[in-house]
């Protein structure tokens, strides 16, 4: 139980990303006004950080050691960082379109129905 304190001791304070490495700044400097999209851009950038260990962890150490690229791991991981970003921004665009598309035409099924409803009552009264 000690070990997960100190675990979790060391990764909030010490080997902090943003405290040690100056990764993910950004959102830090530029949205720290407004508590809401500080919580939104920290939580997005949470998102991108575990997404891209997880996917340069493998190539980093099946791929680039094996090769002998270690001297190249910095280009590797901003290039697969900016692509992940891209591919999140890309998924949250598709979406919202989709989301969106859906509101309408539940929309138009809304109106549909009512308009039917309409008719029929002013049938009924007209009778």
């Amino acid at each position: 139980m000690m070990e997960l304190l100190q675990i979790l001791i060391k990764s909030a304070i010490v080997d902090n990303v943003v405290f040690i490495q100056y990764l993910a700044i950004c959102p830090f400097i530029g949205m720290t006004a407004d508590t809401d999209k500080a919580f939104g851009m920290g939580v997005a950038t949470s998102f991108v950080i575990i997404l891209a260990t997880a996917v340069t962890w493998p190539i980093y150490k099946f791929i680039m050691i094996p090769l002998g690229l270690e001297f190249l791991q910095t280009l590797f991981f901003i290039l697969i960082i900016a692509s992940l970003v891209q591919l999140v921004e890309f998924l949250h665009f598709i979406n919202l379109w989709v989301f969106t598309l859906h509101l309408l035409q539940q929309t138009v099924l809304f109106w549909e129905l009512q308009s039917t409803v309409l008719e029929k009552t002013t049938t009924t009264v007209k009778v």
